[in-house]
């Protein structure tokens, strides 16, 4: 697949969810001891939605819904349950979500073998490129990474972002490939931003890690880990299974 192609499709993907949104609620005491229902969103064109309605430690009992809408707004919303329409609220506001995203960049010893044309920092361009271009992300962050993970570029917005490839193409390949300390690294950044943006990281690697993994997406708190293999010697199974445990 062109590169490109690839990042576009990455891009779209990790932006997706730019019309779905979370809704939670307080349940009111007419549904309250209900498990499910239907959440109606909008009056003159409601769409429908699966809701679950989940109890808090507290005992509060909460609706739940995920909603693909058509558009974003301000919408009444209510909850048909057990045959009823019970009113939740009339003015709920459902915003288009912004996203804050860390690129990790492989500079292995390994990079020199397997992408000695360096794909991966015209890769790198080309995802700036596409990010800038985008309303929706708000915060780009590049780390490389080899024995140790180091920060490129700490997040900014992409329209601040420098020539990060330059940087990296200083950077000689060295050293062995560590997925764990990176992808910590990453969520870190995305920690310190404190924005309540969704998240999401770029994982561009030969996809062979010399220290034995120890599982750090398992840690990462809902951001999706897009993986982009380099070479043809990838350990697949790996970048596949960190992209589908994350959301990715």
């Amino acid at each position: 697949m062109n590169m490109r192609i690839l990042l576009t499709v990455l891009l779209v993907a990790t932006v997706s969810a730019s019309e779905t949104f979370w809704f939670e609620a307080q349940a009111p005491a007419a549904v309250a001891a209900l498990e499910a229902g239907e959440l109606i969103v909008g009056s003159e064109l409601p769409q429908r939605f699966p809701a679950a309605i989940l109890s808090e430690r507290n005992g509060r009992r909460l609706i739940v819904a995920r909603c693909e809408l058509r558009k974003s707004g301000t919408f009444p919303v209510s909850l048909l349950a057990a045959g009823k329409s019970v009113p939740i609220t009339a003015e709920h506001e459902f915003r288009k979500e912004r996203y804050d995203l860390v690129a990790l960049i492989d500079s292995s010893h390994s990079m020199r073998k397997h992408d000695p044309d360096n794909t991966r920092l015209r890769a790198l361009q080309e995802f700036l490129n596409l990010a800038r271009q985008s309303r929706r992300i708000q915060h780009v962050g590049v780390v490389s990474f080899r024995d140790e993970p180091e920060v490129i570029q700490v997040p900014v917005a992409p329209q601040d972002c420098p020539d990060v490839a330059s940087m990296v193409r200083a950077l000689r390949p060295r050293g062995s490939t560590d997925f764990d300390l990176p992808l910590a690294a990453a969520a870190r950044m995305l920690d310190g931003l404190e924005t309540g943006n969704r998240r999401a990281i770029l994982l561009f690697s030969d996809g062979r890690p010399h220290r034995a993994y120890r599982e750090a997406h398992e840690s990462l708190r809902e951001t999706p880990v897009f993986t982009i293999g380099l070479s043809a010697e990838v350990d697949q199974s790996l970048m596949a299974r960190i992209a589908k445990k994350t959301g990715g």
